[in-house]
């Protein structure tokens, strides 16, 4: 897995293996890395995590967006 932070995004570079479906693999990559950040933020920067707070029935932090743009090549 490659992968390069930005300001405002992120790109990730990873090779599916056979058994796996890419929309699965992006969404437990989201759920794990939203999940160490928040806990992060809690631990660490508790007022910015408060920047993240959502009105939403389903969780109280948003970390990434709802819809992320995935490319398959």
């Amino acid at each position: 897995m490659h992968f390069v932070f930005m300001s405002a995004h992120i790109y990730v570079i990873w090779q599916v293996k056979a058994g796996y479906l890419p929309k699965e693999i992006q969404l437990s990559f989201m759920k794990y890395t939203a999940q160490m950040i928040i806990k992060d933020l809690r631990n660490n920067h508790n007022e910015v995590l408060e920047k993240f707070r959502v009105k939403a029935s389903d969780r109280a932090f948003q970390i990434w967006e709802r819809n992320a743009l995935s490319v398959c090549l």
